[in-house]
């Protein structure tokens, strides 16, 4: 790997492997070592969260990125997508997220927030339920360059979500976003 650090990759595209820990593990040391890194696709890979949330870890101090894709990649733990009785009794209006979880959105708050140059966020079909597509697409007003961001598939998005983000985005900015409806599967 030592001697594409010295190449200058910009796009790295390891779409469709198979990876373990250790080859995984190999992409993140090459990753953090090349300053030229400016677009990365990893998508449909099979990586299982744990390994995406230290993909993340290590990311999210990156400020040089233009594009990311994780896309057909699981990135949240299961965990329950609905309220419990007792939690509706109490008042509890929202499923909130496992600590795992909460780690990998904290994640991408911290990319967006010091990645100036990101444009492109494909987290197509990653599993992330609603309270998680909330928190992610709200970097949409944050962030200065984010100007696309894939959230398509992901059991988190229903037509409640994509006026949500709508009003979010539009009061932002004050211009109407486009936004692609979820598809009926």
């Amino acid at each position: 790997m030592e001697h594409l650090v010295r190449s200058r990759v910009r796009k790295l595209s390891l779409v469709k492997l198979q990876h373990t820990d250790r080859s995984f593990d190999s992409v993140v040391s090459y990753m953090q070592r090349n300053p030229h890194l400016k677009e990365i696709d990893l998508s449909w890979s099979s990586v299982r969260p744990a390994l995406m949330l230290r993909l993340l870890k290590e990311i999210s101090q990156n400020s040089t990125l233009v594009s990311l894709s994780l896309a057909y990649n699981r990135l949240l733990e299961e965990q329950a997508t609905t309220l419990t009785e007792e939690q509706e009794a109490a008042g509890v209006t929202e499923v909130e997220l496992s600590a795992f979880n909460k780690e990998v959105v904290a994640c991408f708050h911290d990319f967006v927030k010091y990645d100036v140059y990101l444009v492109h966020l494909d987290l197509t079909m990653t599993g992330l339920i609603e309270p998680a597509v909330k928190n992610i697409a709200s970097l949409l007003t944050r962030s200065q360059s984010l100007r696309c961001l894939h959230l398509c598939g992901n059991k988190g998005v229903s037509e409640e979500t994509v006026e949500w983000i709508k009003r979010r985005v539009h009061g932002a900015y004050h211009e109407e976003p486009l936004v692609v409806p979820p598809s009926k599967t």
